[in-house]
């Protein structure tokens, strides 16, 4: 996410990560994609998430249109939560037009 990514009509931005539940949670990981651009919420997805594998791990690629940003500076925060816990990561990314 270090170079600019062009702003296209019929691109779609498509992050990945991994998600490791934890094994001592009855309860199903819950995700929340939040993107910010100038710290104003500008999109959210709640994908649903397949179940973890026999590591724990739940493989997960979210997707938004292109259409959805404007040129900016934008932060993609994954908000993930598993009964009591949860954990939060970001990366930052630009949009040219």
């Amino acid at each position: 996410l270090n170079e600019p990514i062009g702003q296209s009509a019929n691109g779609q931005l498509s992050p990945v990560f991994v998600i490791y539940s934890n094994p001592g949670e009855n309860e199903k990981p819950q995700l929340a994609l939040q993107f910010l651009r100038d710290g104003e919420l500008v999109a959210q997805a709640l994908p649903e998430l397949q179940a973890p594998d026999p590591e724990g791990c739940v493989p997960c690629v979210g997707s938004l249109p292109m259409s959805t940003f404007k040129p900016g500076q934008y932060e993609v925060r994954a908000v993930v939560r598993q009964g009591m816990t949860g954990a939060e990561e970001c990366a930052f990314f630009t949009v040219s037009p």
